[in-house]
């Protein structure tokens, strides 16, 4: 998703993932010719350091919780990450959500993590998704952090 974004303009674009991963993401965005300032670093949603992070005006997270175990690390990552940003720029960064249910009890944990939080969910209506990109499968939301 986030070289997807690079693609279609954003000025700067960071992928993350864990430590082991960002070798693919730094290979992917080489490969798709996204030059500096876009960039790949680590995020470890375990230990969600995000000091090394430059602040985001947009965030966009797309099929990230797959599994339950990963929900609560998942949003707690997600709201340094907004904290960070909104201390930053002054104002609340808009988040993106592209959500592929897996089982309802993987999607429970998602949104009670994410109320837990202080991050109100909105459901983008899939008449509002361009036509070329909409799914059955993917549902996107608006997150708002208090």
């Amino acid at each position: 998703m986030g070289i997807a974004c690079a693609l279609a303009g954003a000025e700067q674009v960071t992928l993350t993932d864990v430590a082991a991963a960002v070798p693919k993401l730094e290979a992917n965005l080489a490969l798709n010719a996204c030059e500096p300032p876009n960039a790949a670093a680590v995020l470890d949603w375990l230990r969600p350091d995000v000091s090394h992070l430059t602040p985001a005006q947009v965030i966009v997270a797309a099929d990230v919780v797959w599994v339950e175990q990963l929900a609560a690390p998942f949003v707690a990552a997600l709201q340094r990450v907004a904290e960070a940003s909104a201390r930053a720029f002054g104002q609340r960064a808009a988040i993106f959500l592209c959500h592929r249910s897996r089982s309802t009890r993987t999607d429970d944990e998602l949104w009670r993590a994410l109320r837990a939080a202080a991050f109100a969910v909105q459901e983008v209506r899939p008449e509002e998704h361009d036509e070329t990109f909409r799914s059955d499968k993917l549902k996107i939301f608006r997150l708002q952090h208090a």
